[in-house]
């Protein structure tokens, strides 16, 4: 699975996207943030309005990802 989202994030080239797409003169907008180790340095994007659409492709590809793990609870007795 993780080489899937490396996959997408080269093909959108996640490292060169901004770090924020946002208007803080806007409100009640939600966000997204996303993050990235590439070549030892973690990448972080956050967006809200006005980014690129290729950025779902990454978000998505994280989260079928997530959605492919089973869970499992830990016991938390202290």
């Amino acid at each position: 699975e993780l080489s899937k989202i490396e996959e997408v994030a080269k093909e959108i080239k996640f490292e060169s996207l901004d770090e924020v797409y946002d208007d803080p003169k806007l409100m009640d907008v939600p966000g997204h943030k996303s993050g990235l180790l590439i070549n030892g340095q973690f990448k972080t994007v956050y967006r809200r309005v006005n980014y690129p659409e290729s950025i779902k492709l990454f978000e998505n590809q994280i989260e079928e990802a997530l959605a492919s793990i089973k869970l499992i609870p830990v016991n938390q007795e202290k």
